[in-house]
């Protein structure tokens, strides 16, 4: 689909989708997909929290939290990459 229609914003899209595939329990390839998204949308902090959020629930909490911070850093004021950032702990 971007290769047919690459002026298509598909972020949004593609982080519902991949929240979907999390609550059914298809972790991986939840990861999978929001991590070409964030690879698609560098730019978009939605699309750094949706990856984290996803690597968070596959236990890969180090990436999980450079993930939020890279949210973080693309956008100061998001604030729910802010609390996740904060309560978020690895061991």
């Amino acid at each position: 689909f971007r290769l047919a229609n690459p002026d298509a914003d598909t972020d949004a899209a593609i982080q519902a989708v991949g929240y979907q595939m999390l609550k059914m329990g298809s972790v991986q390839p939840a990861v999978a997909l929001l991590k070409q998204n964030a690879s698609d949308h560098s730019r978009s902090p939605g699309a750094a929290f949706g990856l984290a959020r996803a690597l968070k629930s596959a236990g890969e909490c180090e990436t999980a939290k450079r993930e939020f911070g890279r949210a973080l850093e693309l956008d100061p004021s998001y604030k729910r990459a802010a609390e996740a950032l904060k309560t978020l702990e690895c061991r």
